[in-house]
C-alpha cells in the first residue's frame, strides 16, 4: 500500500525527452526532480506530509490548467 505512486514518480527525466518545452532548462528539471523525491520519499508512516511552498508561477500555472479542466469533466468524464 505504501508504494502507491511511486512507479510514476520514478519517470525521471524519461517523462521530459527532446519535444518537452523545459528539456534543456536545468532549473525546471532541478524543482521537478526535488518535488518528485519529496513524494517519493514520502511514507504513509511518517507523521507528517511534506510541505511544499509552490512559487507564484506554478500555481498560476497549475490555475490555468484547473480552469480548463473543470469545464471539460462534465463533457468527458464519467460520473466515477
Amino acid at each position: 500500500m505504501d508504494n502507491i505512486g511511486k512507479t510514476i514518480l520514478s519517470g525521471g527525466n524519461q517523462l521530459i525527452n527532446e519535444d518537452h518545452p523545459a528539456f534543456n532548462d536545468k532549473e525546471y528539471i532541478k524543482r521537478r526532480n526535488y518535488i518528485a523525491d519529496l513524494g517519493y520519499k514520502y511514507s504513509l508512516k511518517d507523521k507528517n506530509i511534506p510541505n511544499i511552498d509552490y512559487t507564484n508561477d506554478e500555481k498560476n500555472t497549475w490555475k490555468i490548467c484547473y480552469d480548463k479542466l473543470i469545464n471539460l469533466y462534465p463533457k468527458i468524464a464519467c460520473k466515477d
